[in-house]
């Protein structure tokens, strides 16, 4: 593999070029001007908090027939990352193929001088590129249907559906009239044509009050995609479907089986959905493959068969509509499960199958790591729509075997920055200034991976369980050998030459934002005050037990074994 690539500029300035341009402009004259019958369909399907292990097709133990034979028929990416490795942030690169450090509200809320923070902060706005107009200048007609987790200001002013009662129509009429409203400012802030199925961010809390609208429903979100996609069929027109899933992201998948199905955050259905085989078989199917039916791991697993399930659906409906052979389907999730919050390398992998009959040859897989933001491009170049800068590359002629290898994929999330590039991760920490004084001077004596309290959430506090070396700020680790990243290899005078060509590789990347990012370690890091910092911050995990404990949950959660809780 070679090691020079050159890294795409900042898209901030073009992306709004062509936005302003709008319908009368020489773009979209070129590409009116293709014949929409040989343009192929879109179907982007994005589960929420999915490991490769939970796939049959990459060798996990649970049965998901639909996936494994997207996998024979296409394209498995084995080694395909988000960008950032909670929700709003990867979401943010989904839908415009920039990194989540391009977004204006990620510039404006950082001091300049400092680096740039990045957590539920890469809210989507109207002014920035969007792959649906993208494509809509294409002559696509596109849909939103799913999870929103990319801006709460669509929620300005709306009631609150945890005071609605699903058994009282009155209070129904006043969910469909919010759904329509989500819908609409969605549409705005989006540019789809369709924004449908909608759910706001997690439903977590909604399920803690015991509300019925806190149960998943994957099958209305299924049936909202199905019956888009056949309302453009029959108006021959192409069509790109944004589909984002709630699960298998908590709470419990295991609760869906005997949640009501007809309870939709769009109203109550008269009677329910019947897409697939139905919820209570789950339990028999995970049973029948030697998977445990109670606890988290097999609240994973039923999650991910029903997941399985809507995607045998989708493509049901593709094949009865006359459609899927001209259909290119995307399926991934939105990050890793542990690892999430963290730019390890472990909480940025994901399981990601493509299938294009005739187009991406059957049985192919793809070792290069691929980043997200290559998905835009990808698009893009198979709907002959006009390019755009992104921070990605088209990856079809990597699938085709027509590329030699893939550029250096990059990571963000907090302070971290990582860079996976040849089998080796490099991950570098560097808290601001501000922080760093603070920890010198006495003040501070715990060592902060965000602006706000103890890190990103829950989830770095999770995660320094099993990364030894999590706040040092160079870190070096071999894929290959170090899976779960415990053994940093910054400090061997063997890796020297691979450290120092990882951080140049990032040194190329961090150069093109608008806030920067150092890379020369600051002497308040190599100082005892801050060595003292991090063994405070880990002894606090002592209060903090995660589940499950004594055991081994960086393996026992990403390679779906046997939960040593039943």
């Amino acid at each position: 593999m070679t090691n020079s690539f050159s890294f795409p500029r900042p898209a901030v300035a073009l992306s709004a070029l062509l936005i302003a341009m709008g319908p009368g402009s020489i773009v979209a004259t070129a590409e009116a001007d293709l014949n929409a019958a040989d343009r192929p369909n879109l179907l982007f399907v994005v589960l929420d908090d999915q490991a490769p292990g939970y796939v049959g097709a990459y060798g996990g133990r649970t049965p998901t027939p639909h996936l494994d034979r997207l996998a024979e028929e296409g394209v498995r990416f084995d080694a395909a990352q988000c960008v950032a490795s909670i929700c709003n942030p990867s979401r943010y690169t989904l839908l415009t193929g920039l990194y989540p450090g391009r977004n204006q509200r990620v510039i404006e809320e950082t001091p300049k001088g400092e680096p740039y923070w990045v957590s539920f902060n890469a809210d989507l706005t109207a002014e920035e590129p969007s792959i649906a107009r993208d494509l809509k200048r294409a002559g696509y007609r596109t849909a939103y249907i799913g999870k929103w987790h990319s801006s709460f200001e669509v929620l300005r002013d709306l009631p609150d559906v945890s005071k609605l009662s699903v058994d009282n129509p009155a209070d129904m009429d006043v969910l469909a009239e919010r759904h329509g409203k989500l819908s609409e400012r969605i549409r705005a802030i989006t540019g789809f044509d369709v924004a449908d199925r909608i759910i706001i961010g997690n439903l977590d809390n909604l399920h803690r009050k015991g509300h019925p609208l806190g149960n998943h429903n994957p099958e209305w979100q299924t049936d909202g995609a199905i019956s888009f996609i056949r309302e453009t069929v029959e108006r021959d027109e192409p069509f790109f479907v944004h589909l984002a899933y709630t699960i298998t992201h908590t709470p419990s998948n295991l609760d869906i089986l005997e949640a009501d199905p007809t309870v939709t955050h769009g109203g109550r259905l008269e009677e329910p959905l019947e897409l697939h085989a139905k919820r209570e078989t789950v339990l028999e199917r995970m049973a029948a493959a030697g998977i445990e039916t109670a606890e988290a791991i097999a609240a994973i697993n039923a999650g991910s068969i029903l997941a399985d399930d809507q995607v045998g659906a989708l493509v049901s409906a593709l094949e009865a509509l006359g459609v899927a052979e001209n259909t290119l389907i995307i399926v991934t999730a939105d990050h890793s499960i542990q690892g999430k919050g963290t730019a390890f390398e472990e909480g940025m992998h994901v399981p990601m199958i493509a299938r294009w009959p005739g187009r991406f040859p059957a049985g192919t897989v793809v070792e290069d790591p691929v980043s997200f933001s290559d998905l835009v491009p990808t698009w893009l170049s198979a709907a002959g729509a006009a390019p755009r800068e992104t921070d990605g590359v088209d990856l079809t002629p990597l699938v085709k075997g027509d590329a030699d290898a893939h550029p250096p994929v990059f990571g963000e999330i907090g302070y971290f920055r990582s860079v996976l590039y040849d089998g080796f991760q490099y991950v570098a920490f560097r808290p601001p200034q501000a922080i760093l004084d603070r920890i010198v001077s006495g003040e501070l004596d715990t060592v902060l991976d965000s602006r706000r309290g103890d890190g990103i959430g829950i989830f770095s506090r999770l995660n320094l369980l099993f990364k030894p070396a999590m706040f040092e700020p160079d870190q070096l680790y071999h894929i290959e050998t170090d899976p779960f990243q415990r053994h940093n290899l910054a400090g061997n005078p063997a890796y020297a030459e691979r450290l120092a060509m990882m951080k140049a590789r990032l040194a190329e990347i961090t150069e093109t934002f608008e806030r920067p990012y150092p890379l020369e370690v600051p002497p308040e890091m190599l100082t005892k005050a801050y060595a003292d910092a991090v063994i405070n911050r880990k002894a606090a995990l002592e209060d903090r037990i995660y589940y499950p404990q004594d055991y081994d949950a960086d393996r026992i959660f990403n390679l779906n074994l046997r939960d040593p809780l039943q």
